[in-house]
């Protein structure tokens, strides 16, 4: 009975300092504050930056690095107690690889020891073996063998058939060539055709020049009352066109008003029914307005908005910078504009004149700094503010609305 009081007391002990190292541990990560430190350069010839953040006298240390000049831009560390796990990573993986290297040259010793015993023991065995590795060596180099000739008659085979693509292909383009040149030859033929017929017909109508000239004074005054036909003849043709097509254009016309008052309903009853939508829609819409806007204006609303603009002035409080050094260097190409940027940072002056100094150029553009930058950020005070916030009964009431309102929207 005494030992097993002893083993619970022993138990219980183990029990109590594991709940006291986490209650220890929870304490440190609250109130021992995490300091963070940014610093940074920028020179016509590089940029670098580096941001560190660390706990518990760098106890836990995170790093990220940029350089432009050298050839990794982006680095990050993780240090605990100064130990880097990205190179006990790598340490561990060199040992396993190491570890698995000594294991297999292991296994080729033991079993070399082992023929060379079974050599002297068993000479049938060993023979029998030898004979098996050297029909699995041939195996294999036949198998490698076959392999790469199959690999080579792949690509001969890949060869021959881009070899048949690009004749056929060249066959297509000389055929296209072929075409293209027909095709030329046969227009130069129609070309050559036409200037014939219009070199005929220029000498036929020389020819019925010479001829009205030697008719006598008779066959003038045909050939004018001939003229004066065809130009009758084609204003009738006009004429039938003209009434032709206004007749058509009425009968279309008395069709459509016949149609027009069908489709002014059917419209209409369109219009009405889109009109009746877009209502609805605008009603709904301006009801949600309503509601927002009457949220906005609850006075429950109003006090979380000025609850959560004091935590956000508490929290950029706490997290802004305690230390800012350094210098910036810039000028624009215009004077002026120079000037006025300077005079919009002269306004903050109180917050970094000590330690932080301004270089205005006003002759070339620049643009070259250098800033350090250092803080911290208790993990407690942030959890205050969080705490603070959430259980406030105005948040507790513009939660509940919130909630009801994405309800009633998923409902409807």
């Amino acid at each position: 009975m005494a030992i097993l009081f002893a083993i619970l007391k022993t138990i219980l002990k183990l029990l109590l300092i594991i709940l006291a190292l986490v209650i220890i541990l929870i304490l440190l990560v609250f109130f021992v504050p995490f300091r963070y430190k940014v610093a940074g350069v920028k020179s016509p010839d590089t940029i670098e930056a580096v941001a560190t953040v660390t706990w518990l006298l760098r106890m836990l240390t995170v790093e990220v690095g940029y350089s432009l000049s050298s050839g990794r831009r982006l680095t990050k560390d993780i240090r605990i107690f100064g130990i880097s796990l990205f190179k006990v990573k790598a340490w561990l993986q060199d040992r396993k690889r190491s570890k698995a290297e000594k294991e297999r040259e292991k296994r080729r010793q033991e079993k070399r020891a082992k023929l060379e015993r079974m050599k002297t023991e068993d000479p049938e065995r060993y023979e029998q073996l030898r004979a098996e590795a050297l029909a699995r060596k041939r195996e294999e180099k036949r198998r490698i063998e076959e392999e790469q000739r199959r690999k080579r008659q792949e690509e001969e085979k890949r060869k021959e058939e881009e070899r048949i693509r690009l004749e056929a292909e060249r066959a297509e383009k000389e055929a296209r060539e072929k075409e293209a040149e027909e095709e030329r030859l046969r227009k130069e033929a129609e070309e050559k055709e036409r200037l014939k017929k219009e070199a005929e017909e220029t000498a036929a109508k020389q020819k019925e020049v010479v001829a009205e000239q030697a008719e006598p004074k008779g066959g003038i005054l045909t050939k004018i009352l001939k003229a004066i036909r065809k130009v009758y003849v084609k204003i009738l043709i006009k004429l039938w066109k003209i009434l032709s097509g206004s007749f058509r254009l009425c009968i279309k016309f008395i069709v459509t008003i016949w149609k027009l008052p069908g489709r002014i309903i059917s419209r209409t009853s369109g219009v009405f029914e889109k009109v009746g939508t877009v209502t609805d829609k605008v009603g709904s819409i301006l009801d949600k307005l309503g509601d927002i806007f009457y949220f906005l204006q609850d006075e429950h609303t109003q006090a979380v908005i000025g609850l959560m603009r004091k935590q956000i002035g508490r929290l950029i409080g706490h997290i802004i910078p305690r230390k800012l050094c350094g210098y910036v260097q810039f000028g624009l190409d215009d004077p002026y504009l120079t000037g006025r940027v300077l005079a919009t940072a002269c306004a903050f002056y109180p917050l970094y004149g000590k330690t932080f100094r301004l270089e205005p150029d006003f002759e070339q553009l620049i643009f070259n700094c250098k800033a350090d930058v250092e803080g911290r950020v208790y993990l407690f005070y942030l959890t205050f503010i969080a705490l603070t916030t959430y259980f406030n009964k105005n948040t507790k009431y513009v939660i509940n609305y919130v909630k009801s309102f994405m309800n009633k929207e998923e409902a409807e």
